[in-house]
Formats: C-alpha cells, sequence, structure tokens
C-alpha cells in the first residue's frame, strides 16, 4: 500500500496523559500524528495527586519538566493517622538520584493543560480533533482505519493511520471493539471524591494525610495550586444519591474540622477501585496504552505516572520501526518491559492500602502499634521514613543484552547528576545526550572498546557517543563530559562497566560486560517514513 493511502503514521484514541504525552514525543520524533478526543476541553477533576522523578525525567526529555514544576508544590509529607489523633506512619519519599524531585504534589487540570501546550510546538506534525469520537475500527497487516464521528454534527468520516494507541481509558473503545478484555478484581465499595480550592489555611493542611478507620478511612490530599481533596469510601447502607447536595459534603468533612470558612467545594464524582490488566497490550497495529490496559488503586500515586511511561516507551520504539532502523518485532517488546513495573506499582498500591483500608481488628492494632516500632530501627526506620520500599524502575526483559542480576547494570536507570560540557557548561546529563541512543565510555573513548561492526550499528541508530571524564582529566572531544560531582563513574564502577549503552529512556541496554552488539530482532521493517522536520 503506498504512502499515500495513510492520513497519519500513527493515530492516537485518547487525549487524556496518556494520550498527550505520546503526541508531545511523537511529535518531537517528526512523526506525522492524528490524535481524536470527543471531549472539548480538560477534564476538570483531578485525579492523580503526585509525579515522581521517574516521570519527570521523561517529560525532561520532552523539554517540559521545569513548565510542570513551576505549578508544583514541591513538599511531600505522607502521614497515617486514626481518628483519634495517633499517628502511626509517616513518610517523606527520598530522591533516588534521578535528576528530578522525588515526588511534588500536582493539580492534574493544570498539568494536562502544559502537555497540550507542549504537543502544541508540533504544527503540521500533531493534529488533534476535538470533539471527535472513534466507533469503528479495523486492521489490516498494513495499517488500522477507524471511523470518527463529529459529536456536534454527526458526520462521519474514515481515518487510516499505521498504527494506532487506544489512550482512551478504562472504559476504552479500542479495547471493547477489539475485545481484548481486562481480567482482575473491582472492589464494591463506591468513593466519593470532594474537589476543593483553598480558601485560608488550616493547621497541617499540608500534610498528605490518610485517616486509617475501620469504617470510614479518608485520603486528605493538598494539592499544588491552592487545591485540596478529600476521597470518602461510601457504607454499605449509603448510595451516591445521598451525597448530591453541598449540606451531606460538608456533613462529611466535618470531622476534619474543615468548613466553609476553609474551602470552597469545586465539585464531587464517585468510582470504585480496581485491579485490572489486558492479558495482551497488542493486537496487530493497535497498542493499549495507560489505563486501557491496566488500572491499579490509587494508593501509590502511580496510576497516571504508569500510563505516562508506557506512552513514552511505545512512542519511542514507534519512532524506530518507522523511520526503518529496527524491525516491528521492536514493539512486542513494548509489554515485555512495561508489564513487570505496572505489576509493581500495583503490588504497592495494594502494600498502602493495607495500612488506611484494613478493617480487621487484630491486623489494624498490629498495624497501629508495629509500624511505629519498626520505624524507631536503625535500618529498616530509614527505608520506611525515606519510602525506600517503593521498587526502582527496571527493565527485566525487552531490549536488553544479557539478564538482569544485582551485580550488573543492564536493565538499570542511569543517575542523572549535573555535568560539565568541555566549555563548562554545568548541565544534567540527559540533557546533553539527546532524546535517542547514548554510548558512554568512563575515561576512555567507547569506539576504542568496540568493534567496528557495534560502533557503526549503533551510528546508524543514531546514538551519541560520550567518554565520561573525571575532573583530573582533560576532555579530548567535544562530545567529552567531566562527571565533576562524582556520580556516573564510581556507579560504573559499583557494576563493572567500561562502557554503557544507554535506550533513549535512560535504561542501560548493554555494557561491554554483557556485549555491545546491536540486538538482533524479527519482524517486517518499514519503508522508512518521511519525517517532518520540526522547528
Amino acid at each position: 500500500m503506498s504512502t499515500d493511502s495513510f492520513d497519519y503514521d500513527v493515530a492516537i484514541v485518547g487525549y487524556g496523559p496518556s494520550g498527550v504525552t505520546a503526541a508531545n514525543f511523537l511529535g518531537q520524533y517528526g512523526i506525522s500524528t492524528g490524535v481524536f478526543e470527543r471531549a472539548m476541553d480538560i477534564y476538570p477533576r483531578a485525579r492523580a495527586v503526585t509525579m515522581d522523578e521517574y516521570t519527570l525525567r521523561i517529560f525532561q526529555q520532552a523539554g517540559l519538566d521545569e513548565k510542570l514544576l513551576a505549578d508544583m508544590d514541591p513538599r511531600s509529607v505522607l502521614r497515617w493517622k486514626t481518628y483519634a489523633g495517633k499517628e502511626f506512619l509517616r513518610m517523606t519519599p527520598s530522591a533516588s538520584g534521578y535528576g528530578q524531585p522525588a515526588s511534588p504534589q500536582i493539580y492534574q487540570p493544570a498539568v494536562e493543560k502544559t502537555l497540550r501546550e507542549g504537543a502544541g510546538r508540533y504544527p503540521g506534525v500533531v493534529d488533534v480533533n476535538f470533539g471527535e469520537e472513534m466507533t469503528a475500527i479495523s486492521q489490516d497487516d498494513d495499517g488500522v482505519t477507524i471511523t470518527v464521528q463529529n459529536k456536534a454534527t454527526g458526520a462521519l468520516r474514515t481515518v487510516r493511520a499505521r498504527y494506532l494507541l487506544a489512550c482512551d481509558g478504562g472504559s476504552s473503545r479500542v479495547r471493547e471493539a477489539l475485545k481484548m478484555e481486562l481480567h482482575g478484581k473491582s472492589k464494591t465499595t463506591e468513593w466519593v471524591i470532594v474537589d476543593a480550592k483553598v480558601k485560608t489555611w488550616w493547621p497541617e493542611r499540608d500534610l498528605l494525610t490518610f485517616w486509617s478507620d475501620p469504617i470510614r478511612p479518608v485520603v486528605d490530599i493538598p494539592l499544588a495550586l491552592g487545591h485540596h481533596r478529600w476521597e470518602l469510601p461510601l457504607r454499605s447502607h449509603e448510595n451516591k444519591e445521598d451525597f448530591q447536595s453541598r449540606e451531606a459534603l460538608w456533613k462529611l468533612l466535618e470531622p476534619f474540622g474543615v468548613t466553609a470558612n476553609e474551602v470552597e467545594i469545586l465539585q464531587h464524582a464517585f468510582y470504585t477501585h480496581h485491579t485490572l490488566m489486558a492479558k495482551q497490550w497488542r493486537q496487530g497495529r493497535v497498542f493499549l496504552v495507560g489505563d486501557a490496559a491496566h488500572m491499579m488503586p490509587p494508593w501509590a500515586g502511580q496510576g497516571m505516572q504508569s500510563g505516562v511511561r508506557d506512552a513514552h516507551n511505545i512512542a519511542w520504539k514507534l519512532r524506530l520501526v518507522l523511520n526503518g532502523q529496527m524491525p516491528d518485532g521492536l514493539l512486542d517488546l513494548y509489554q515485555a518491559e512495561r508489564e513487570p513495573h505496572v505489576r509493581e506499582m500495583t503490588k504497592l498500591a495494594e502494600t498502602l492500602g493495607f495500612m488506611i483500608e484494613e478493617s480487621n481488628p487484630v491486623k489494624v492494632a498490629i498495624r497501629n502499634h508495629g509500624l511505629p516500632l519498626l520505624q524507631k530501627l536503625p535500618k529498616i526506620g530509614t527505608i520506611i521514613r525515606e519510602f525506600r520500599f517503593k521498587p526502582k524502575p527496571a527493565v527485566t526483559a525487552g531490549l536488553i543484552n544479557g539478564t538482569v542480576t544485582s551485580g550488573s547494570a543492564v536493565g538499570r536507570m542511569i543517575p542523572q547528576p549535573v555535568v560539565a560540557t568541555t566549555e563548562g557548561a554545568q548541565v544534567k546529563l540527559d540533557d546533553t545526550l539527546g532524546d535517542g541512543f547514548a554510548v558512554l565510555g568512563f575515561n576512555t573513548d567507547p569506539r576504542d572498546v568496540m568493534t567496528p561492526e557495534q560502533a557503526t550499528g549503533w551510528e546508524q541508530l543514531g546514538a551519541g557517543f560520550h567518554t565520561i571524564r573525571a575532573t583530573t582529566q582533560a576532555p579530548r572531544l567535544d562530545t567529552d563530559l567531566v562527571d565533576f560531582n562524582n556520580v556516573l563513574t564510581p556507579w560504573a564502577v559499583k557494576h563493572g562497566a567500561r562502557v554503557l549503552v544507554l535506550r533513549p529512556d535512560r535504561f542501560v541496554l548493554a555494557t561491554d560486560k554483557s556485549g555491545l552488539d546491536v540486538p538482533e530482532l524479527s519482524g517486517r521493517r518499514e519503508t522508512a517514513v518521511s519525517v517532518i522536520a520540526v522547528p
């Protein structure tokens, strides 16, 4: 089929956090992208509450981290407390060295506004169609065809793309149409969410508090830009109709000493908790992304962020495939790479949920008395207080050379210190590496450790080559970087590596110990598309 028969290289259905993240990166890569979103504006209710350094590092690569951080609250303290006033757990997440704040608070509508403005940097590359809903989908060996309907006029049209990303949420029409079922469990308890705007400060308003009560556990959340939110479960004898008035909502907030003097209630909504995942995230040329592929309880704040990570992962893979640099088999690694981390974050959410939702009196007593004691212990106390039991991101299978072991750098995310260029400018590591592959040599030119074939293979994939120098060494090439904070070289030495190959998402793909060949993948190769020049 000729190139002229496609309207876009990639179609995106849904323009929430996952869809707009994919649009930003595909736009940055110059990949022709069509977005179809049934709503006319950003969903007004704040759902996600935080963004961690892994996610912010992704947006750094899109050039949006500083704009996003300008609308975030850097303070992040979590505590678990009973209605009787007993605080049995407090955590302040510590940074892991990835070059971004550990866990600032966000206001999701503001985040999405910034991300949509980001995608707006790519006119002629990213084409966003609001008020258009997908009504049908079909695909063949070469592409995907969807029917979209204009919600205002009812007019129908067909759109054809090489690939499609289903970013249309937990009730995904794409997933439903392709019969890609979710499996798992959903809780029956409904929760009411009350969103408010702060009018005046109240004591300890800045602490994210999990009120751990067997009858009515409550999440009390300070959000950025002067917003606040409460999440409360309905009891067995209550239903949605009982809480449709402002008067009923104020009664729910009474135990926390919050009145109309402190906040203005903006809106409220209801939801239930799900632990669901699709068995297959890919069907032909269609990929499920974010909530369309998986849903988790909210307790770890990782739902939206998992969708962002999905979107970045599939976007850089699509770039390589559509540019003819790697075969279509690369796309089969999307789920293999992302699913394990999503499952880890789901397990973390369920663990944290025990600390708020548990109703068994014996378990509650153990929790309330045991956790304060554990926090006082030298090693485990630090792990708990600084939230270091949160699993670090890793790629355990997929586009990596070798196996992931405790002593190897393969599959790990490299730290991101501030480094110096040969001209003396001090910049974050990622800002010097671009948005593709990077090959780093430590006190040696990486090409000197590679065979000519290996170096050529990575050059053909657009990799940049850099030597990481100590402050006692003089640079030899303009691409050399000075590790003046002495972070990168000790990290490489710890893992026994002289050369690292970094993926676009800054996980280590290969080392001189694991082998520096470009991985061989199966599948057909696309005829390279015409990349649109980005201003």
